[in-house]
């Protein structure tokens, strides 16, 4: 974020990306934060190489395969994953996209893999791995994140080839069960608001008469209608945006800021069972937090359809209707007895549900916490569950079921979610059994923006919004770096999005604005130059923000600096968006 000279603190801006809210970022800046001769390293730790089934030649095949595999990634080697990867173009496709979420420096990505704890079986001419990966580096920032995949390999030739791979964070199993954050702009119509969100966004996940909801991998960007307790007033050309934050136990929050003589409203339900209140920072700017209660209402009988249309065998698609089926109804799944006993259940779709299952009671818990997140109706779930673009592999004595699901609400909360599930179903003397479950956020219908990189909010004193920030969010103060001086506040502990704070001058700015809306959100994009002409078709306009970009040039209203370019924009409501796109220096 380009540095105000009239402003004497500003916060630095979150230059090294990860996947999905992956990392957390420690450590200071230094010419590399890591060493430059280990980037692209893959080791394998061959000691933790656990094998069943099939031949020896086997053995050694797959173990010198996966490192291939990892090794081409890591080389950003496109002829070498269309080598490795097997049948699935959209595989590789995803496999391309994901290098641009990390930093690169002279070609590489600023990173290095460790691969241990591998389980690998045969079948036939189809094996499965199950192992964990370790990537940390980084050339502007030091990042170290853990991952669990579960791949599948074909046999072709005699050479083995990957045909499908799932990934679980492990860094989100506790995070994301405790806060979670939306970013909430205030609109005047939804229905322009999609329009214009439509190419930047893509189709919104939620959509009603008064709000759009766009779930990103690190927040939800939500456009509303509606107003809060406090005064809402739309200001063209300065920020409007605040924060809603979802955590566990409103009541320990209550309490603390009691305690603390923070201005915040009496708690109250809304017409989706959320406990909330709304509060004000030191500053005056607006911001939400509340807890998801559990519904106890009748709203009224699920309306459930199916639209199987497949070649799969009998049985595996009868199990398949018969679980989802199941699940809606509102059975219990503990002791589920078509869920093999040591199923492994991977899932990055709902907060309450996400993590990393092992065994049939487990995921038969994890399976009914998910449906506790769903209004529930006379009979089951308030939805309308249907099915779509199922694919198949047939693999000796096992199948892999891959497809998308959509999930409408019929109750008086409607919305709208898809989701990618993989599945895998083994054949056995006492009929069909589930081994391995994946679901996951479908996130690929969102366009020119990546993912969600931070959230803004001026305040008058830093110390007191320190304060105030590091106990909402349970925080600490991260760093002072050259002339970005300041504080961002990261949540390591609890995993919020980055949350940025910055000093401004009233005079010059007009902000803050006590009891008035106040921040902006910045957000990651392929390409800054096809987001500006995009924009520049919508009729948006491209506004020289005194805190944010008072050096702009007036030629083009993109910014370049050392790692990133920005653009600073107006939605139909003049709402402030800022863009970055990170590049390769």
């Amino acid at each position: 974020m380009k540095i105000s000279r009239h402003n004497c603190c500003l916060v630095v801006l979150l230059f090294g990306l990860m996947l999905a809210n992956l990392a957390s970022f420690a450590g200071k800046k230094s010419k590399f934060a890591s060493d430059p001769k280990s980037w692209g390293i893959v080791n394998v730790d061959l000691e933790d190489f656990k094998y069943t089934n099939g031949l020896n030649v086997d053995k050694l095949l797959l173990r010198d395969f996966l490192k291939k595999r990892h090794v081409v990634w890591m080389e950003m080697d496109t002829a070498g994953l269309r080598v490795v990867v097997a049948r699935n173009n959209e595989l590789i496709e995803d496999m391309i996209k994901s290098w641009a979420t990390y930093e690169k420096a002279n070609g590489k990505i600023a990173a290095c893999r460790e691969i241990s704890n591998i389980v690998i079986n045969v079948d036939s001419s189809y094996a499965t791995a199950y192992y964990d990966v370790r990537t940390f580096g980084g050339n502007m920032w030091w990042f170290d994140t853990n991952a669990k995949l579960y791949e599948i390999f074909q046999k072709i030739d005699g050479q083995w080839g990957l045909i499908h791979t799932s990934t679980y964070y492990e860094s989100g199993i506790e995070k994301s069960k405790n806060i979670t954050l939306d970013i909430v702009y205030p609109i005047r119509d939804t229905e322009a608001s999609r329009v214009f969100y439509r190419s930047i966004l893509g189709r919104p996940g939620v959509r009603t008469e008064t709000r759009l909801i766009y779930p990103l991998k690190d927040a939800s960007f939500v456009l509303t209608t509606d107003t809060t307790e406090f005064k809402t007033e739309f200001k063209k050309g300065l920020p409007n945006g605040y924060c809603v934050y979802t955590v566990q136990n409103l009541d320990e929050y209550i309490k603390l800021w009691k305690k603390e003589k923070y201005v915040f409203s009496e708690p109250k339900i809304d017409e989706r069972n959320w406990r909330y209140v709304v509060g004000q920072d030191p500053s005056g700017n607006i911001f939400k937090v509340g807890e998801e209660l559990k519904y106890t209402k009748k709203i009224g009988e699920p309306d459930f359809e199916f639209l199987v249309r497949s070649r799969l065998s009998g049985d595996i698609k009868n199990q398949l209707l018969h679980i989802w089926d199941y699940w809606t109804s509102g059975d219990d799944f503990s002791r589920y007895s078509s869920f093999d006993e040591q199923i492994v259940w991977m899932n990055s779709y709902k907060n309450e549900a996400k993590g990393l299952y092992k065994g049939r009671e487990n995921v038969g818990k994890a399976f009914n916490g998910l449906r506790e997140t769903f209004e529930q109706g006379r009979f089951g779930m308030a939805v309308k569950a249907r099915i779509g673009k199922i694919e198949f592999i047939i693999m000796g004595g096992n199948t892999l079921v891959n497809y998308k699901i959509k999930l409408e609400g019929t109750g008086e909360h409607q919305f709208m979610e898809e989701a990618v599930v993989t599945q895998v179903f083994k054949k056995t003397a006492y009929g069909v059994t589930m081994t391995f479950w994946n679901m996951e956020k479908k996130y690929e219908d969102f366009y020119q923006v990546q993912t969600f990189d931070h959230f803004a909010v001026p305040v008058n004193d830093m110390d007191a919004a320190q304060e105030f920030y590091t106990t909402l969010l349970n925080s600490d103060k991260q760093y002072v770096e050259g002339k970005n001086q300041g504080y961002w506040i990261e949540n390591k502990g609890l995993g919020v999005p980055n949350q940025k704070v910055y000093k401004s001058s009233v005079t010059k700015s007009g902000l803050p604005r006590p009891t008035y809306t106040n921040g902006y959100a910045c957000f990651v994009v392929t390409s800054i130059k096809d987001t500006e002409e995009k924009l520049k078709k919508m009729k948006a306009k491209f506004p020289v923000i005194s805190f944010i970009n008072p050096d702009r040039s007036p030629k083009t209203a993109v910014e370049k600096f050392d790692g990133y370019n920005q653009l600073v924009a107006t939605d139909p409501d003049g709402n402030i968006i800022v863009f970055v796109e990170y590049t390769t220096n």
